[in-house]
């Protein structure tokens, strides 16, 4: 059994608005529904994830991602409160390919959120059961209006972030200041596309 716990900052949301596609800024944001506090993992018999945030998994325009990679599988959860269906589990070899996707049957899982956290047990689906990777995102966004858009991130642990050090954004950004950096966010488009590609497939089997 091998078990890990790791706690995050709260009150480190990275807030990104744009008034174009192509002229950003950022500051540090409050935004507790997607404050990653914690997340965690159990090895044993199955293995379970979970992540906590500061507030609740309750807002509609957000998503929720927690992963677990091992040498020859990862395991994903996904939850977008908007669907109105529960967190969704992704189980997959390494080796696996689009053709693969007709027949792929989603790992026995359960999954449960309360108290602003998310956990889920799911069958291993190879033998390697080592952590070779542990993280938790989560994001929300507002709809795009006269070429005007506003997201949320927070990454667990912190150097995951995709956007630099998280010292920097306490630097010439400010802590609610009116933005430090300015350009194009690098958002993980593909990633979110990807994930979000596979919860459809799943949608539509549970309908």
């Amino acid at each position: 059994m091998a078990v890990s716990a790791e706690t995050d900052a709260s009150g480190d949301v990275l807030h990104w608005k744009g008034n174009d596609w192509h002229n950003w800024a950022w500051d540090v944001d409050d935004r507790p529904n997607i404050d990653i506090i914690g997340i965690s993992y159990l090895i044993e018999g199955r293995l379970t994830i979970s992540m906590s945030v500061a507030g609740s998994f309750n807002t509609g325009l957000s998503l929720y991602h927690l992963e677990f990679n091992s040498s020859d599988a990862y395991y994903r959860v996904l939850y977008n409160p908007e669907s109105g269906v529960d967190p969704i589990v992704i189980a997959l070899p390494t080796d696996f390919t689009p053709e693969d996707l007709a027949t792929w049957v989603p790992p026995a899982s359960e999954t449960s959120i309360h108290e602003g956290t998310l956990t889920a047990t799911i069958d291993w689906i190879t033998e390697d059961h080592i952590m070779t990777g542990f993280y938790g995102w989560a994001q929300e966004w507002d709809t795009e209006d006269e070429k005007a858009l506003e997201a949320w991130f927070d990454y667990a642990p912190n150097d995951r972030s995709p956007y630099g050090s998280y010292d920097d954004y306490y630097g010439n950004g400010g802590n609610g200041g009116n933005g430090g950096s300015s350009g194009t966010p690098g958002f993980e488009a593909m990633a979110v596309l990807a994930a979000l590609g596979i919860s459809l497939v799943i949608l539509r089997r549970k309908r």
